[in-house]
């Protein structure tokens, strides 16, 4: 108890070397836990922009169809796949869609594109391109000779709402062309480059009929119930779905980017907190060292009149623990103020931005865990003991007669 006192209060005696230690080792560690907070609310920032556009938490599709993209390349055994997978208990919403490549004209422009089949509203609950309209309306069941396009692709073609376009497109294992007129029900902006100047979207029935591919589909979209699965989708299900020459892929295969980034955000905190532990333990032996030198002839004395080396030894660890408590309490107080504030107002800034290819499409919240307010602490504390060792076996090796000649 008595050499616990002594560590606490030998820290005030130098009370502004005190504060600057502190202030170094507090705002360290209130970065570490905003830092923290703010990539987890960015990485779920960015998830949830991939799964709730338009790629969903994952997708069905006949096995190397991503890569050729041949219409005839459709999932097998289409309709009972589809209730397979909403059958499934980990399964809270799944739509079909079909999927060519065609060629869209209007009366100034033609050029290429994807073209969508798609239920809308199935589509609706699933996607975000009904909230993704400026203008027009969302795809209606009474006409199915409607069409959505891109805000850039509209621009292109010199088309607006009411206007007719020509979609031409491949039929399955024939080649021969089908050619339809639709008209422009609604214009999106989904902020995704490639989204809003080379998708379409039109009924699964009219792309079934025009692609000669009966009540088939190539793609099937779906979401988990759990959010836990969305973050780290279950291998087990995705092998189970994947039978019958089909392929089940989450969204960190189907947008590696985004997962590569994630990962990367990870490496370089666990990077950066290393270098600032660094920085922490070395202010801390400093500090220390400065300390001893300037109380050898103290050291001197005590070691004179018989006191132990350990007691010298624990002395200057509890001092370093007193300064590591204090830096602490400090820093959880300002990293979870800082972070709570930010979590009510929002980080508004990298809206709209577009990051690894998706769009920040909302404010950024950062993330409170458990884990930043005992890891982190906890790791300050002990780099704070751990490199106070070096001067307290210093401070224990003062041999008497040099250190009161010195003074």
């Amino acid at each position: 108890m008595m050499i616990g006192k002594l560590g606490f209060r030998n820290i005030l005696r130098n009370k502004r070397r005190t504060i600057i230690t502190c202030l170094i080792m507090g705002l360290g560690l209130a970065s570490l836990i905003f830092a923290d907070a703010f990539l987890k609310g960015l990485n779920e920032n960015m998830i949830n922009s991939v799964t709730n556009s338009f790629i969903g938490d994952g997708q069905i599709h006949r096995k190397d169809f991503l890569k050729t993209r041949e219409t005839e390349k459709t999932i097998n055994d289409s309709v009972y796949t589809l209730n397979r997978i909403l059958a499934n208990p980990k399964i809270s919403l799944a739509a079909p869609r079909s999927i060519a490549s065609a060629m869209i004209a209007s009366p100034t422009d033609i050029l290429p594109v994807a073209i969508f089949g798609i239920i809308p509203e199935q589509e609706e609950k699933i996607s975000s391109i009904k909230n993704s309209l400026i203008s027009g309306t969302y795809l209606t069941e009474d006409n199915q000779n409607q069409i959505l396009i891109g805000e850039k692709l509209a621009k292109f073609l010199g088309s607006s709402v009411g206007d007719k376009i020509v979609v031409t497109t491949a039929q399955a294992k024939s080649g021969v062309l089908s050619q339809e007129l639709f008209r422009v029900g609604g214009i999106f902006k989904m902020k995704n480059k490639e989204m809003d100047t080379s998708i379409a979207f039109i009924h699964l029935k009219k792309a079934q009929e025009m692609m000669a591919i009966g009540l088939s589909f190539h793609e099937i979209v779906f979401k988990f119930k759990n959010k836990s699965d969305v973050v780290d989708p279950p291998k087990d299900f995705l092998s189970i779905m994947s039978i019958n020459d089909n392929e089940a892929l989450s969204w960190k295969k189907l947008v590696p980017a985004i997962d590569a980034g994630i990962q990367l955000t990870a490496y370089s905190l666990t990077i950066g907190s290393f270098i600032l532990f660094a920085i922490i333990a070395l202010s801390t032996m400093n500090t220390l060292f400065m300390s001893l030198y300037e109380r050898m002839y103290e050291f001197g004395i005590m070691k004179a009149i018989g006191t132990r080396p350990v007691f010298i030894f624990r002395l200057i660890l509890l001092e370093a623990a007193s300064l590591a408590l204090l830096s602490t309490i400090l820093g959880t107080i300002v990293g979870a103020a800082v972070t709570l504030v930010t979590r009510l107002v929002g980080i508004n800034h990298l809206t709209d931005v577009e990051y690894l290819g998706t769009t920040i499409k909302t404010a950024i919240r950062p993330i409170f865990m458990p884990s930043q307010y005992i890891y982190y602490p906890l790791a300050i504390f002990i780099f704070a003991i751990i490199s106070a060792i070096y001067p307290a076996i210093t401070a224990a090796r003062i041999i008497p007669s040099k250190s009161l000649k010195r003074d």
